[in-house]
């Protein structure tokens, strides 16, 4: 048999860009810990800059806490629903925080019958 060679179009390649830059995806944890260190923060400095353990903003880099998400965000210049879009309601306001009534409130507001 003989060797098949598949060549990668431009299509794939930014196909790939797009998924990468979509703006619905999350960031990995090692991006936002790599922009901080860019400007020259850690993590643990971070947390104990707002009087939190050391630890607490690599935390919530896995798992929702909003106060340091919007600590992490503002050390970036950026918005918390930008970096963790899947937290986040439409209207910005942080999925752990929201009651099934808000919820209802919400989505009936968006809808345009």
């Amino acid at each position: 048999m003989g060797h098949i060679k598949r060549s990668i179009s431009r299509i794939d390649v930014r196909d790939q860009e797009r998924q990468f830059t979509s703006t619905n995806a999350a960031w990995h944890p090692a991006d936002v810990k790599a922009a901080l260190e860019k400007r020259g923060i850690s993590l643990a400095e971070l947390s104990r800059q707002n009087g939190y353990h050391p630890t607490a903003a690599g935390r919530a880099l896995r798992t929702s806490w909003p106060e340091l998400e919007r600590i992490i965000a503002g050390a970036l210049e950026i918005n918390p629903r930008e970096i963790w879009p899947d937290r986040y309601t439409p209207g910005g306001l942080p999925i752990k925080y929201v009651t099934p009534r808000r919820q209802r409130r919400e989505e009936g507001s968006r809808r345009t019958d």
